[in-house]
């Protein structure tokens, strides 16, 4: 089952999220390769509505724009951010988990893996390739490589 998917239980969620524009925008340019154009529009929605109910969407768009970019200190960084809210989701701890097993702190890599796990139990890194629509596919290897050091 995909993000998105119709059985979805966050579907709702999500597409309220989509609907946003920034968000929206965001998600697009980090889909197609433009991670660092995603940057700006993000940041600055997130600086005006700081409590916006979708700061979980967007905490987890960052943590993966910055994941693309290399920049793995801000990716842990947001997917935290993300991972403390309340319409949080899993997807948010699939990138803490990555971020975290990239810089290497294996311990709370595996605390990420272990809440993603909890939230959804049949996940496995087959899930990025299989429902994340990411133009270029070194960008999604880069996500599955990450994820596999985990077992994932």
């Amino acid at each position: 089952m995909c993000w998105l998917d119709p059985d979805d239980p966050h579907r709702d969620r999500a597409q309220s999220a989509r609907a946003t524009g920034p968000l929206r925008l965001g998600l697009r340019l980090v889909m197609a390769g433009r991670a660092a154009e995603a940057l700006p529009p993000l940041l600055k929605a997130v600086d005006l509505s700081p409590r916006d109910p979708n700061l979980a969407s967007y905490g987890t768009v960052l943590a993966t724009a910055h994941l693309m970019l290399g920049q793995l200190a801000q990716a842990a960084e947001w997917a935290r951010t993300a991972t403390r809210q309340p319409s949080t989701h899993f997807i948010a701890f699939m990138h803490l988990a990555a971020a975290l097993s990239e810089i290497g702190d294996d311990a709370d890599a595996l605390k990420a893996k272990r809440q993603l796990l909890a939230l959804k139990p049949d996940f496995t890194s087959a899930y990025v390739t299989r429902c994340w629509p990411f133009r270029r596919q070194a960008d999604a290897g880069r996500l599955v490589k990450s994820l596999k050091k985990l077992q994932l």
